[in-house]
């Protein structure tokens, strides 16, 4: 300590020197350092998603989240993981340890899956990071400055915009919000469902269960195998209004009845 004291007052003008090198250092450093708001941290966590369509919870877990489980919480380097059954839709988030390759652990996860038999139905197990990155980089405002309605605006958007937006090399995703949306509101007659012996979570449900779209799987037509998919399609209002509704009136045989309900959009 003594030395450098004495260094110190025999070497002033070296003193100054180091002191100016070491603040204009300082100084450049700091205003060209970079910075991020959201750093890139890796996220040690990887999500497995397996669409099962047409299947009840009960039967996603017991089929898809349970077995895959199994053969999930021996796999190295996992310290938790937590699942969801919901209906069409098994999820299973997998944790990992900091240290881990996240490659590999994707990798190896992978290899766990593709060795997993799905059944009959389920569709491909995708596998998912979950990164801090996925932020929105740039949020766009769209007007009518030539009288279109925001019907019109509402469909270039979705048709021509967006579209050439999801385009572009290295586009992630592109979310639309603010766009017009249809809705359809059921009112009852309630007289006519007397008439009927119908209630209203009845015909709510035809009505749900109409629109459904669900794969039949695999079938041989013409000694070709053809995709058979339900598919309700209701878009327009008149479909809606054509929706058959099945009751048996008092005093009367079987028939199929239409009227019970009516759309309004």
């Amino acid at each position: 300590m003594k030395g450098i004291i004495r260094f110190s007052i025999n070497n002033k003008f070296a003193i100054w020197i180091m002191t100016i090198i070491v603040t204009v250092g300082g100084l450049y450093a700091g205003l060209n350092m970079k910075q991020e708001t959201i750093p890139n941290i890796s996220v040690p966590i990887l999500v497995v998603n397996t669409v099962f369509p047409g299947a009840a919870p009960e039967e996603v877990a017991d089929k898809l989240t349970i077995p895959l489980e199994q053969r999930l919480k021996n796999m190295n380097g996992v310290t938790a993981f937590t699942s969801t059954s919901s209906e069409n839709v098994s999820s299973i988030v997998v944790e990992y340890d900091y240290g881990k390759d996240m490659k590999e652990a994707e990798s190896e996860l992978k290899a766990v899956t593709d060795g997993f038999e799905l059944p009959s139905g389920a569709q491909d197990t995708q596998i998912s990071k979950i990164s801090l990155n996925d932020f929105p980089i740039m949020s766009l405002s769209i007007s009518s400055g030539s009288g279109m309605t925001l019907e019109e605006v509402t469909k270039l958007v979705e048709e021509d915009l967006k579209p050439s937006l999801e385009g572009i090399d290295g586009m992630g995703a592109v979310a639309i919000s603010g766009q017009q949306v249809k809705e359809v509101q059921l009112t009852f007659n309630k007289d006519k469902m007397a008439e009927l012996g119908l209630s209203e979570d009845t015909v709510k449900g035809i009505v749900q269960a109409s629109a459904v779209k669900a794969p039949l799987g695999l079938f041989e037509m013409d000694k070709t195998e053809k995709a058979i998919v339900v598919d309700g399609n209701v878009t327009t209002l008149d479909q809606l209004k054509n929706i058959e509704i099945p009751a048996i009136p008092s005093g009367a045989g079987g028939t199929s009845q239409q009227g019970a309900a009516g759309g309004s959009g």
